[in-house]
């Protein structure tokens, strides 16, 4: 049996977990004390560290327990096992499954990649660099517009601007707090919204494919998924895999698409990693992860049969969004609806319910009663 290493917590190693177990896989997960991925029953061994300790006890750990490959879960740690590849591999043996870090850099830099995007002539917002903002480009504009930062996860970081006198003050704001930025248009009535998850083989061949619908996210000007469903999008996959075949990327890409309200699709970003919604492809029969680790193996690849129509809740943050939208009771589907067929978890679900309470409970830790009803307390 090979031994795979998750490394980073969060709600994808939660996911990442599972269908590694299910796949045969003896699987471990590195992560900060605490994480609530951690309790995961389908993880066989645990160890306790942060991004921040370096990789130095990562690599005693994948010693000590004969990792055969490591995945990761999160933008940084992709960025260091990418980065120490070699001496990871010469060290102990272990397969990093990351791109290559040229590659990786590239797919994972938002204005790099509008950068190709404008070059090759593949579909996205105007974006104009964040050093190159001052009062005769901010003239040029149209508003509102974006602010956000060439590395970040979510929502992180991006700021709304509606007033052309404050974007120089803005931009200078979120550069101090997150560093290099971009402006970017904001795209009206930008729905619905993508994550076009793809893995491409060393020939340029797309192995398998999920996409997913977002239904509603929070933060509401856009975050991350609080609810979504696969669906069938040949045309965002194919142009997911045009991106990918440009940069000469090989392994899973996970693609942000929109499209405007003339149904045209806008490329976002790529993650260059597994994000939180994975678990959406796994209940729609596509195991990424258990692909993940097969091609790291030297295995053959399996193409995974994708079934669409599943529903994916992220009901902690769904709390957030019931709080803040004002179509709370108009969505569709009914908000409600906690069970039925094809509706399936983010945090877990009944079959790994350790994380799924501790996920709510870190959740409902956000929320208090004020003013006559309940509020994010950083309202």
């Amino acid at each position: 049996m090979k031994t795979v290493l998750i490394v980073g917590g969060g709600l994808q190693a939660v996911s990442a977990a599972r269908s590694l177990h299910d796949a045969g896989f003896r699987t471990g997960l590195w992560a900060p004390p605490g994480d609530y991925s951690l309790s995961s029953k389908a993880l066989d061994f645990r160890g306790y560290g942060r991004y921040n300790d370096g990789i130095t006890p990562l690599l005693s750990f994948i010693r000590d327990n004969k990792v055969d490959v490591a995945i990761p879960m999160s933008d940084v740690y992709a960025s260091m096992l990418s980065e120490n590849r070699e001496n990871i591999s010469e060290t102990t043996g272990c397969v990093a499954a990351v791109p290559g870090f040229q590659q990786l850099e590239l797919a994972a830099d938002k204005l790099r990649l509008m950068d190709l995007c404008a070059r090759k002539g593949f579909p996205h917002p105007r974006t104009l660099e964040g050093d190159a903002v001052n009062a005769d480009t901010v003239r040029a504009l149209s508003f509102p517009v974006l602010v956000k930062p060439n590395h970040s996860v979510g929502a992180r970081g991006i700021v709304k601007v509606t007033d052309p006198a404050k974007l120089v003050d803005k931009v200078a704001e979120v550069t101090a707090k997150y560093g290099s930025c971009h402006v970017q248009e904001f795209i009206e009535g930008g729905r619905p919204y993508f994550n076009v998850m793809v893995y491409r083989d060393v020939s340029g061949k797309c192995v398998n494919h999920a996409v997913l619908e977002i239904i509603r996210y929070y933060p509401l000007q856009g975050g991350s998924s609080s609810m979504c469903r696969t669906v069938e999008a040949p045309e965002l996959v194919e142009l997911a895999m045009k991106v990918l075949n440009e940069i000469g990327y090989v392994g899973f890409a996970d693609f942000d698409i929109l499209q405007t309200v003339d149904g045209e699709p806008r490329i976002i970003e790529i993650n260059p990693r597994v994000p939180a919604s994975l678990r959406g492809a796994a209940v729609s029969g596509v195991n990424f992860p258990a692909l993940i680790a097969r091609d790291a193996l030297g295995l053959p690849l399996e193409s995974f049969t994708y079934s669409p129509g599943k529903t994916l809740r992220y009901l902690g943050l769904d709390m957030m969004w019931f709080m803040s939208s004002p179509d709370r009771f108009k969505s569709r589907p009914n908000w409600f609806r906690f069970w039925g067929k094809d509706i399936y978890y983010q945090e877990g679900g009944f079959r790994d319910w350790k994380p799924m309470v501790r996920s709510l409970l870190a959740n409902f830790n956000k929320i208090e009663f004020r003013g006559g009803r309940l509020r994010k307390k950083t309202d």
